[in-house]
């Protein structure tokens, strides 16, 4: 343990699928990010700062979205209300998945919170649409422990 830190942070990402239409649309989510913040990520010694973000892999979570070829729809995003208000969480698309399909929109980080927030938008079936998550915010104020947070994803057709 660093002498003046004592403390590591450590935070995952769960997810909740929801879908809002009466017709056969479907969004799957897999995947997960957990990142631990100890002594590795001060910025030079004992008693220095964190580095204030962290990103994760590419594909941390992969994407898919059922639907028929002529349906449009949006993905949107929020995080359950319990997330640290400190730490700010945002996410974006890294690809486009493949199917017959079209997918537009969301190639740039957006913050999440508890309200819904449109992320991308696209047309038919997409499977392997690769989500990146970028998390700020952090400093050696920030309170030890475990911090958890639920990312919920909503596919709303588009009339």
């Amino acid at each position: 343990m660093v002498k003046g830190l004592g403390w590591e942070i450590a935070f995952i990402l769960f997810f909740i699928l929801s879908v809002l239409s009466a017709e056969a649309i479907n969004i799957t989510a897999a995947g997960s990010w957990h990142r631990t913040i100890s002594k590795v990520d001060l910025q030079s010694e004992a008693g220095s700062g964190l580095n204030s973000s962290y990103e994760s892999a590419p594909d941390a979570t992969v994407l898919d979205i059922e639907a028929g070829k002529k349906n449009q729809w949006a993905v949107y995003v929020r995080t359950a209300p319990s997330w640290v208000n400190d730490i700010t969480l945002y996410v974006r698309r890294i690809s486009d998945g493949k199917g017959g399909g079209t997918v537009e929109g969301g190639t740039s980080y957006v913050s999440v919170g508890p309200i819904d927030v449109q992320l991308f938008r696209g047309t038919g079936p997409r499977n392997g649409i690769n989500l990146q998550y970028k998390a700020s915010g952090f400093s050696i104020q920030t309170p030890v422990g475990l911090k958890s947070v639920e990312m919920i994803y909503t596919l709303e057709k588009i009339k």
